[in-house]
């Protein structure tokens, strides 16, 4: 399991609503988990609540396919995962998107 930098959100932003911290922790890690069979590079990680409460992370040395890809099998995961049944929260990998939208929270410590 890895812990995450972003278990700091729970103290800065809040937890998520309709998503527990071990909901949240195991989506993190499954989000990991794909980022490692790809060998991605991820840097920055955001929970974003401006249009829907999602987990997106950044991924800097695949492109556009490659990222599509990668949200294909983190969907099959995260479908295939019981423990987050009636979690709220979603997850998505994404190219480097420079400015942040309004409502997103942005760690820039991974």
């Amino acid at each position: 399991m890895v812990v995450h930098q972003e278990i700091t959100v729970f103290e800065k932003v809040g937890l998520p609503e309709g998503c527990t911290q071990e909901q949240y922790q195991l989506l993190v890690d499954i989000v990991f988990r794909v980022a490692r069979e790809y060998s991605a590079q991820t840097g920055v990680a955001e929970i974003c609540r401006a249009y829907n409460q999602c987990y997106i992370a950044e991924v800097f040395n695949k492109p556009p396919g490659a990222i599509t890809e990668m949200n294909f099998s983190l969907a099959e995961a995260v479908c295939d995962e019981p423990g987050l049944d009636g979690c709220e929260l979603i997850a998505r990998f994404s190219s480097p998107a420079g400015k942040h939208p309004e409502g997103c929270y942005v760690d820039n410590q991974l």
